[in-house]
């Protein structure tokens, strides 16, 4: 028997009642679970489109104009994907962790692969386009896609340690 089972039991509550509670919260916890993992495969699957279509700017674009686009890319779906979890609060810092060590060790084989691919393409095609370093490529998105999360986690962490102020000033008027 659960804790808030026995919780309940103690303060007078009849089984049913108690059975009825544990249904409905069964049911969320159900719900929110669903939507965790489902997030995560939306995920996986948009890093994997995400890095096809990152083909054709690395066969055309230089290193500057290509690492933008690909900062911005990444800035944009880890936002994305920070606010999809952030929204499923009641998922536990494991779950978290989880997620934002998959995700990313997925994201950097993907893309490792596709620049691999795209360089493969550069020399069939005898392309003047540089050939980019796949390990750099996917760091560089990883790195961008992170950012939001650790910005996140910064803000969290700084209004953790935010010492409560003793007086407040006196309104003007």
């Amino acid at each position: 028997m659960s804790t808030l089972q026995q919780r309940l039991k103690q303060k007078g509550w009849s089984d049913a009642e108690v059975a009825r509670v544990s249904n409905v919260f069964g049911k969320k916890v159900a719900k929110i679970k669903f939507v965790y993992w489902f997030s995560l495969v939306v995920a996986i699957v948009g890093n994997g489109i995400l890095s096809v279509v990152l083909v054709p700017f690395l066969l055309v674009l230089s290193s500057i104009a290509l690492y933008a686009i690909i900062v911005v890319i990444g800035l944009a779906f880890g936002s994305l994907f920070n606010l999809l979890l952030k929204d499923i609060e009641t998922a536990d810092q494991k779950q978290h962790v989880i997620a934002w060590v998959f995700i990313p060790a997925i994201a950097i084989i993907n893309i490792y692969f596709m620049t691999d691919m795209a360089n493969y393409l550069i020399k069939l095609l005898k392309l003047s386009n540089a050939l980019q370093d796949p390990f750099f490529v996917s760091i560089v998105y990883v790195f961008s896609f992170s950012m939001p999360y650790l910005m996140a986690l910064a803000r969290k962490q700084m209004e953790k340690s935010e010492m409560p102020r003793a007086y407040s000033y006196p309104p003007i008027s």
